[in-house]
């Protein structure tokens, strides 16, 4: 028959006799088990509280658009080249990317051929530092090999600020088929915004080849100033984090969150 202390052992040695033990354990679990569901569902809600908090420092502000389909001649719909400088024109429905018009560059120096294409315009550095410039671009049957796009500003002396160049797509050039290309631009602080802003669009083949003339097209330019978050919105980001660690300290006190 064993040993009868072992059979009252939880009872001397707890004060709580086997079947008070096993409903207090069962408790416990069950509580475990709650904390858990409560840890879960908060988990579950985590990632939309993050992305709220994350883009609170820009709700109410709005991208401006510099260049686009309908302004400053993005796609060249008016039919002529002005505010660009370096291109011609042309119109053709079926071949154009946007619309039915389209730009042309062309060059025909060896040993390198290059052609560019720019405009200027005024920007203010407290609408943000950050400029996107995006553009369709395609050969013709004699192509160049590159296409690049290139970015400065002016200030008031007239020296040139240099804006930091991030490509972010930038797909092979060819004579089949228009490809969009996007480059991300960063200015300096040192931009006091008096002067204007340039973009810069060029083609470039390097071992030309003399007396060929090589040909690049361009449809669809884009310019966008990317405006910077507001101090009262992120004193707003803050708040909102250090509300979000309280709700997960409420709902995960085990954590012991710092």
């Amino acid at each position: 028959m064993g040993d009868p202390f072992s059979l009252f052992a939880p009872f001397f040695l707890t004060g709580v006799s086997p079947s008070r033990e096993g409903a207090c354990a069962f408790r416990r679990s069950c509580y475990q088990n709650r904390q858990n569901d409560i840890v879960v569902h908060s988990m579950k809600r985590l990632p939309v509280v993050v992305s709220l908090a994350m883009s609170l420092p820009f709700i109410g502000a709005s991208q401006g658009t510099l260049i686009g389909p309908s302004t400053l001649n993005g796609s060249f719909e008016s039919g002529f080249a002005s505010p660009w400088s370096g291109i011609v024109v042309a119109r053709d429905p079926a071949f154009a990317s946007q619309g039915d018009w389209f730009a042309v560059l062309q060059s025909a120096t060896a040993p390198t051929a290059r052609d560019i294409c720019f405009q200027f315009l005024s920007a203010n550095p407290s609408s943000g530092l950050t400029f996107i410039t995006t553009f369709d671009a395609r050969n013709g049957s004699a192509g160049f090999e590159s296409v690049n796009a290139f970015f400065f500003a002016r200030n008031t002396d007239g020296t040139f600020v240099n804006a930091t160049a991030i490509p972010i797509t930038s797909p092979p050039l060819g004579s089949s088929g228009w490809g969009n290309y996007q480059t991300d631009f960063q200015l300096p602080g040192t931009w006091d915004g008096v002067g204007s802003i340039s973009l810069q669009i060029q083609f470039t083949k390097h071992g030309a080849v003399s007396g060929t003339t090589y040909f690049g097209y361009l449809d669809n330019i884009t310019l966008q100033q990317i405006p910077e978050p507001s101090i009262p919105a992120l004193v707003g980001l803050a708040a909102l984090l250090a509300t979000c660690r309280l709700f997960l300290r409420q709902r995960w006190p085990n954590n012991h969150l710092a």
